[in-house]
């Protein structure tokens, strides 16, 4: 894909910071059991990545999902943690920028980064199956009640302004917004995860949280676009998990040697990374094409498509790029945190927010081979 003279300069702004201002701190954030440094989070405001989906009149960038993925891969090159913690804002700031109460209050906060912002999605049992879900909200006089836990929930160690979405008693999907020091709203329970280490993922329980009528979106229960940008900005994720683990894997492949050769010099071993690299280039095209795809209405329907394509495919790809390039490390690959944090950062991308297998029956459906799953 040929990117537009901005979003090259967008590119080498998110790979300046990433590089020169994220990797020397990347052990510091892989080892924190919390959240990223808030500097570093405020640092990604001031670059302008929480608003490149939001309008210029409200102080974004008014820009598309290319940039978004452009930035996450980026991101993502050197710490997935960032990816992640970018796909938990950036999509979520638009629907609320239409919104007044919600915009007034919140919006320039959560654009600068001087607010933390989070959505909680997850179930109590551990998935996103909105249409199964148990009725959380309670309609009252001005608002509603909110009862129940949210699992999972990425930055929600230092949230500022929360986001939960839940079913009301009519089993109707909306999107509640409340401050993260909301009198019952606690979020102190932090979830030690495998991967994405830093991302402040944390269990939220609603003990009647009141969120008045005006801080109320609606949502939907099904396949539309907001649940499509997240699988694939996932997708943006996985990708630069393994463009990362690949070119430290290549630099070292070119030092370590074997019978005094160069190990990327073997035959097998050359052969084994250029299938890698065939692999990545699918995916980074599978990404940006659907991207692409979002910029023009004709073309919407197979954004979807596209979007649900890449998030079952793309990080089962990196799952097994991301091993490989850990196992070429040898034993390093097992205790360098610069090097093993890639690949327990993908092993995350296959289920984040939705299973692969999840995403392969909605691609059925899409192509009529299925039942509609709502």
């Amino acid at each position: 894909m040929l990117f537009t003279e901005e979003q090259l300069l967008l590119q080498q702004t998110a790979r300046e910071f990433a590089e020169n201002e994220i990797r020397p701190r990347i052990a510091d954030i892989i080892e924190n059991e919390g959240f990223i440094p808030g500097d570093i989070y405020r640092r990604m405001g001031e670059l302008g990545f929480f608003g490149l989906m939001v309008k210029k009149e409200y102080g974004g960038s008014d820009m598309g999902m290319t940039e978004v993925c452009i930035v996450t891969e980026e991101l993502s090159k050197v710490a997935p943690t960032l990816g992640l913690i970018l796909m938990c804002v950036a999509p979520g700031l638009p629907g609320i920028q239409d919104v007044p109460a919600i915009r007034d209050k919140y919006l320039a906060g959560c654009l600068s980064g001087e607010l933390v912002f989070d959505g909680a999605v997850t179930a109590p049992e551990g998935h996103t199956n909105m249409a199964e879900w148990q009725v959380m909200a309670k309609k009252v006089d001005g608002g509603y009640l909110l009862n129940g836990t949210k699992l999972f929930v990425t930055n929600a160690a230092a949230v500022d302004v929360h986001q939960v979405y839940a079913l009301d008693e009519d089993r109707h999907m909306r999107i509640f917004t409340i401050p993260g020091d909301a009198p019952g709203f606690n979020h102190d329970a932090h979830e030690i995860k495998f991967g994405m280490k830093g991302s402040g993922g944390g269990t939220c329980v609603y003990k009647d949280v009141f969120c008045p009528d005006d801080m109320v979106l609606d949502g939907e229960v099904g396949e539309g676009e907001f649940y499509n940008n997240i699988w694939l900005v996932c997708s943006a994720i996985s990708l630069g998990a393994m463009e990362g683990a690949f070119d430290q894997a290549v630099a070292y492949a070119k030092t370590r040697t074997f019978d005094f050769k160069p190990v990327a010099s073997i035959q097998a071993q050359a052969q084994r990374i250029a299938k890698m690299k065939c692999a990545i280039l699918a995916c980074r095209s599978l990404v940006f094409d659907a991207a692409d795809d979002y910029s023009h209405a004709e073309t919407l329907s197979d954004a979807y498509l596209k979007s649900q394509a890449a998030k079952a495919y793309v990080p089962t790809v990196a799952f097994d790029v991301t091993r490989e390039c850990m196992k070429l490390h040898g034993g390093l690959g097992y205790s360098d945190v610069h090097v093993y944090h890639y690949f327990a950062d993908a092993v995350a991308g296959a289920i984040m927010d939705q299973t692969t297998e999840f995403l392969l029956e909605s691609i059925a459906h899409m192509i009529d081979l299925a039942d509609e799953l709502y």
